[in-house]
């Protein structure tokens, strides 16, 4: 395990990555979540906020209450003692991860403007 602390080039150091645990207890979006996804990526995340609406459990990433180390670990054994689960969340998460892409929030934002225009 490495601490790297501060770091630039965060998508090189998520990439080395083999699982992404993101252990905020108060998260109201959590960008990162949706960028560990983009890179396919196996995530664990707190079980609350913006990403327990991001993450499907099981199918695009794994959910762990704040605080409870033993629900942590299962999570991370769940994917360390079975590979291919890991790499099937990941692909999902990548696939999930689009909703959140740029070019979707642009779409949306337009539609959404459009349609107050409209009224």
């Amino acid at each position: 395990m490495l601490f790297a602390g501060f770091q630039t080039d965060v998508p090189r150091w998520m990439q080395a990555m083999d699982i992404i645990v993101h252990a905020s207890d108060r998260e109201p979006f959590g960008i990162v979540v949706p960028e560990a996804m983009a890179l396919g990526k196996p995530i664990v995340a707190g079980a609350a906020g913006g990403p327990a609406e991001i993450i499907t459990p099981g199918v695009d990433g794994l959910l762990s209450p704040f605080g409870d180390a033993p629900a942590l670990a299962k999570a991370l054994l769940a994917y360390l003692d079975d590979p291919a689960f890991a790499a099937s969340c990941g692909r999902a998460a990548a696939i999930r991860a689009r909703d959140f892409s740029a070019t979707r929030y642009a779409a949306a934002f337009t539609d959404a403007v459009m349609d107050v225009l409209k009224a």
